[in-house]
């Protein structure tokens, strides 16, 4: 999977110092109590998920945070 841009991104994470090569840029929309990132997933990937109905999750750290992974943006966008 990799991180993309979209809309109402307004903020950019870097690395951590001395992760450069083992981590991208993570675009996000940072507010109202909330980060959110967008990820898109490969063909192989799309074809793993939908095979095997399972999305992993990993964060570094010893804390979980509340957090919630869907397929449907959770920005309210109007039509024009």
């Amino acid at each position: 999977m990799e991180p993309v841009t979209f809309p109402e991104q307004n903020t950019l994470f870097r690395p951590p110092e001395g992760m450069e090569d083992k981590v991208d840029d993570l675009p996000a929309f940072r507010g109202e109590g909330q980060v959110i990132s967008c990820w898109r997933l490969s063909l192989r990937e799309r074809l793993r998920l939908l095979i095997t109905g399972r999305l992993w999750f990993s964060l570094i750290g010893n804390d979980q945070p509340p957090i919630w992974l869907g397929v449907h943006t959770p920005f309210i966008r109007h039509r024009r």
